[in-house]
């Protein structure tokens, strides 16, 4: 099947259910962010790449946290799909806000969005929740503690759902553009499209990968004052013992608590990947982590060892910022 553009996710194993496209364009008139935002400062210090390879790239985003039309709206499920939108479309797809996997297929929320697999359709496809099995590692796996004798909860892209998207389970970047395939999705890209990530939606000249890793959305006007507001801002430093420090700023930070100060922070989800390569063959490696913010860290600035004991990120690494 042909992609009409790079918004086109792949019809999945259900024949006559299709494509779903994204949320239509549609101009920005607001340029001032309602409630006032908060945001949290992070840097990761001496990262050093395995041997025999070398520092590709680096991406860090919230995923409590969704950009859209220049509000910020929170994602109790940690999916990029907002409490709202959520509710939104229960009766379509029988959403939950509380989990990243909420209907019987077993399939991640984004996935059946993006799919467009409703919810009468969903009992046709299945990728079982105790399948937490992911042969690249770009998966999180962590226990709730929002939630009493919580299961495990799943963020990313298992290999029965790669298989599902006829990507490749041994790949965590299957385009080759330097952005993870979850993140792909989450940012509204292709994962089997090479080209996508260097073009501009919006035609603002700001390629997609840019506003995929500074966590804006693509399909918008990445000069309005707004988005130039809201985009992460990262530093990568680099000492003479060959150690790297990344300094990640103005990552924006949410509560979804009616009872507690708004924009403490607590529980925002930050998921972080580095992509390492191999030059003499150009293949890719990952490592990742992530990070459960505790109240009160808004405006402050986290620092965590990535050489600390253990590794800060490796694969699905919970990461200790102090």
């Amino acid at each position: 099947m042909k992609f009409k553009n790079s918004y086109w996710i792949l019809a999945l194993a259900l024949g006559g259910q299709g494509c779903q496209k994204l949320p239509p364009l549609v101009a920005l008139t607001q340029e001032t962010l309602v409630p006032a935002r908060a945001f949290v400062n992070l840097q990761i210090i001496n990262y050093v790449p395995a041997t025999g390879h070398v520092f590709k790239e680096i991406f860090v985003s919230n995923f409590s946290v969704v950009a859209s039309q220049g509000r910020l709206y929170y994602s109790t499920s940690r999916d990029s799909l907002s409490d709202s939108f959520k509710a939104a479309h229960l009766s379509d797809y029988d959403f939950s806000a509380n989990s990243a996997i909420s209907n019987a297929s077993g399939l991640s929320d984004l996935f059946i969005y993006l799919a467009g697999i409703t919810k009468i359709f969903q009992t046709f496809m299945s990728c079982p929740y105790a399948l937490t099995q992911s042969s690249t590692g770009d998966v999180f796996t962590y226990s709730d503690a929002r939630v009493l004798n919580a299961p495990t909860e799943i963020i990313g892209l298992r290999d029965c759902e790669k298989l599902n998207l006829q990507l490749d389970p041994n790949k965590f970047d299957n385009d080759g553009d330097g952005i993870p395939d979850y993140l792909e999705l989450q940012c509204g890209l292709n994962p089997k499209n090479s080209l996508d990530a260097g073009l501009s939606t919006s035609s603002d000249a700001i390629s997609n990968f840019l506003k995929c890793k500074r966590h804006i959305p693509v399909n918008e006007n990445g000069t309005s004052k707004i988005n130039k507001d809201l985009a992460y801002q990262y530093t990568t430093q680099q000492s003479q013992d060959g150690s790297y420090t990344f300094s990640i700023g103005n990552v924006s930070i949410l509560s979804n608590s009616l009872n507690s100060s708004l924009n403490v922070g607590q529980d925002n989800f930050i998921a972080i990947y580095i992509v390492e390569t191999n030059p003499s063959n150009n293949q890719l490696f990952l490592a990742t982590g992530y990070s459960i913010l505790s109240a009160g860290s808004n405006g402050k600035t986290l620092k965590a060892n990535y050489w600390g004991n253990p590794p800060a990120l490796l694969t699905n690494q919970a990461v200790v910022f102090q």
